[in-house]
């Protein structure tokens, strides 16, 4: 607050400065009245960046955008259309990849089917033996000094499976209470391990296909210890074993290809990222535990990227950095928020009285008021808000002269009114009531100042909140 206050009154000296040395007041005014627009537009546009850098959900869900405005900082790379584009796209592939593994797992739950699979599978090879140079070896162990040709043969029994159980496993990792606790994940692995999923029942017709070969070929044997069944059809006790897994991936494949999909949507070029993050924030309001005022912030600070990177034209990134770096002009703001430093306007009438020192022309009277000052505002118990108010100027008398269609040059002197006042605003309504003190020159004898105690109703106007 220290630095807005020494921005203000360093402004109060540039006018001050103008005045002195400039011939023309309309000039004069629209100088320093620029300079204020062009050095809070710098300041809004930073507190932007700091509350998007402070934003936890982004460094979470768009790591990659969060990291590049903290390298870069955000008027750097708004120069860069295509290195936010390119950051913002990689940041919303693998959210959606990172989300649907996620949803898979804890929906179907995947991993568990590998102790299913694996345990099952293992308990079959330990009563079977393959033959090796005239011999028969077990598959659950191999002898001391096997040569690499046995070691290729028994290894060929287990590669499938591994498969298998290496793709089931995988979605087990991800089955995090947050989203933002689950890894990180590649499209390009999740996609290798969705296409082992999906090719299970390939991969066990596969194993089938080397039993009934070694079958057929009288190198594979069931050992005397297994069970009846097992000896009487190997081939039909390990279907009924293994065909498990693969029925209950016959329900889930119809969803996961929904998924994919989905995540298909984020790599073609002619849907908007504006339509991408849309859609990506559906995965995180479903999937994410995160706060309502942490997934608005999210919201907010990810769709200003999205527009940004689909703008074409220079005015368009200007509209969109109006539209969300520039605070609301909404008296509404002062309403809903509890406490709050605002450079503040209203516009209403006054009435009261005035003295002047010299004890002449001591009257009451009413006019226009338009003040423009610091303010600190915060609501109170019923909604509405109590403001108190620093203001060095009061346009009133030259908006009563527009008012009345009179055509006068204005004085700078005569918009310099210094005033103090404590304001209630009225809740659900720009009208606010209040209480003020000013000291300002006389309109009756130009060379005198008059001291005005007046109470205003006015419309309520913020033009910049500060804090």
């Amino acid at each position: 607050m220290r630095h807005d206050l020494i921005g203000i009154l360093s402004i109060l000296f540039l006018f001050g400065a103008a005045h002195a040395s400039a011939d023309n007041t309309t000039e004069r005014i629209n100088g320093v009245s620029q300079f204020l627009i062009d050095r809070a537009n710098d300041n809004y546009l930073y507190i932007f960046e700091r509350s998007i850098k402070n934003n936890n959900a982004l460094k979470c869900y768009f790591g990659q955008t969060r990291e590049n405005l903290e390298l870069a900082g955000l008027k750097e790379l708004l120069i860069s259309r295509e290195l936010w584009k390119s950051s913002l796209e990689n940041d919303l592939d693998t959210l959606l990849t990172r989300s649907s593994a996620r949803y898979i797992e804890r929906t179907f739950e995947f991993s568990k089917q590998t102790s299913t699979l694996w345990s099952g599978y293992i308990e079959l090879l330990q009563y079977l033996e393959v033959k090796h140079n005239g011999n028969f070896h077990p598959l659950n162990q191999l002898p001391i000094g096997a040569d690499q040709e046995l070691i290729n043969l028994v290894n060929s029994f287990y590669e499938t499976a591994n498969n298998i159980n290496a793709a089931l496993e995988y979605f087990g990792g991800l089955n995090q209470d947050n989203l933002c606790q689950t890894p990180v994940v590649s499209r390009k692995e999740f996609i290798k391990k969705i296409d082992s999923v999906y090719k299970i029942d390939e991969s066990v017709k596969k194993i089938i296909g080397v039993f009934k070969k070694h079958l057929k070929n009288k190198t594979l044997k069931v050992s005397e210890s297994a069970s009846h069944e097992l000896q009487n059809g190997l081939i039909a006790y390990t279907e009924s074993q293994l065909l498990v897994v693969t029925q209950q991936n016959d329900n889930v494949i119809d969803d996961i290809k929904e998924l994919i999909e989905l995540t298909d949507l984020f790599r073609d070029d002619n849907t908007s990222n504006t339509v991408k993050v849309v859609t990506a924030f559906k995965a995180i309001r479903s999937h994410a535990s995160i706060s309502a005022d942490d997934f608005n912030k999210l919201k907010r600070h990810v769709l200003f990227f999205a527009q940004v990177s689909d703008s074409e034209t220079s005015d368009e990134v200007s509209t969109i950095l109006k539209s969300y770096t520039l605070p609301s002009v909404s008296f509404f703001e002062k309403r809903t928020k509890s406490e709050k430093w605002i450079i503040n306007s209203y516009l209403g009438v006054a009435f009261g009285g005035s003295d002047v020192p010299s004890g002449e022309d001591d009257s009451n009277s009413g006019g226009i008021y338009a003040p423009i000052g610091l303010e600190y505002s915060h609501t109170i118990g019923d909604g509405g808000s109590l403001s108190y108010m620093v203001a060095p100027f009061d346009f009133g008398y030259p908006i009563s002269l527009k008012l009345n269609g009179i055509e006068s040059e204005v004085e700078f002197d005569e918009i310099v009114a210094p005033s103090l006042g404590v304001t209630y605003g009225w809740p659900k309504s720009p009208l606010a009531i209040g209480i003020m003190y000013q000291k300002g020159r006389t309109f009756a004898t130009s060379d005198e100042q008059e001291e005005r105690a007046f109470v205003h109703i006015s419309f309520d106007m913020p033009l910049f909140i500060l804090m």
